[in-house]
């Protein structure tokens, strides 16, 4: 157990230049499972997210991920997304990204792009959007031929379309302003509106309601150094995970011990059965 325990702390917290980290878990609420590979682990504060990377949260939980650009993704309860791809250059600007949110809610914030050859997409079942520097809220609801796709964009400006052929967005397409809302179900026209439904609004998780362009200001005010974060959130992982070991450890001696104390008073009986037996 304590080999597959250092296996994570070397996977999650180290950056390789195959696969160099691009954001960090800052927050997390609930179980939330983080698929990397065939491997599945419980995620804390302080993991790593790597492209290729897969989260999924179960009821009544939550995560937030901060992108080593400033971008923000906050994903609500029983949700799944995918980090098919996210390059970054040098200075930690946005050359290309790819998110997939396969079922579930997501609150964005993404930092602008400063170069016109950069990219940045959300795929759904149904829709795709292009954004550059825009904050809005996802939902994807349904199975098969009834699955949805939804948006909800409150700064800023994105496209969205029904699809991506080699590399550009195709089918029908609309643009979204600050509050607009546009939906699509699978097998149907897109479709947008002025402004987002009753029912969409009044569904949101709580937490997703709250805008993350607040959070990325107060961080900035506060002037703690990006790393410095980082790095004590590693930290914090760190001690966690030894935690995790020293109880696991504690649990499997308890169990060893009560064993070991059902077998002998296993024996203490046999021994009484035979004395009254031969002393009656």
């Amino acid at each position: 157990m304590a080999r597959i325990m250092l296996f994570f702390v070397l996977t999650c917290l180290s950056a390789t230049a195959a696969f160099a980290h691009v954001g960090v878990v800052t927050e997390v609420t609930g179980s939330i499972e983080l698929q990397r590979g065939e491997e599945v682990f419980t995620v804390e504060s302080g993991v790593d997210i790597m492209p290729g990377d897969l989260l999924r949260s179960n009821k009544e939980s939550s995560v937030q991920v901060d992108m080593d650009d400033g971008s923000i993704l906050s994903i609500g309860a029983n949700s799944t997304l995918q980090i098919d791809d996210y390059k970054l250059r040098e200075d930690k600007s946005v050359i290309s990204a790819s998110i997939a949110l396969v079922s579930g809610w997501l609150r964005f914030a993404v930092a602008k792009l400063h170069q016109q050859d950069s990219s940045y997409r959300f795929h759904m079942p149904t829709a795709v959007l292009g954004v550059r520097g825009t904050e809005g809220v996802l939902e994807v609801t349904g199975e098969g031929d009834k699955v949805e796709s939804r948006v909800m964009l409150e700064e800023g400006k994105v496209d969205v379309a029904e699809e991506v052929r080699k590399g550009q967005l195709r089918g029908a397409r609309v643009v979204l302003r600050s509050g607009q809302y546009a939906s699509r179900r699978r097998g149907r026209l897109l479709k947008m509106l002025r402004r987002a439904p009753f029912a969409f609004r009044n569904r949101m998780p709580a937490r997703l309601r709250i805008k993350l362009v607040r959070r990325i200001r107060m961080l900035k005010r506060r002037g703690v150094p990006p790393r410095r974060i980082r790095g004590m959130l590693r930290h914090k992982m760190q001690r966690h995970l030894r935690q995790e070991i020293r109880q696991k450890r504690m649990r499997k001696f308890k169990h060893t011990r009560q064993k070991t104390t059902q077998k002998q008073r296993f024996r203490q009986q046999k021994m009484r059965k035979r004395h009254q037996r031969r002393h009656p």
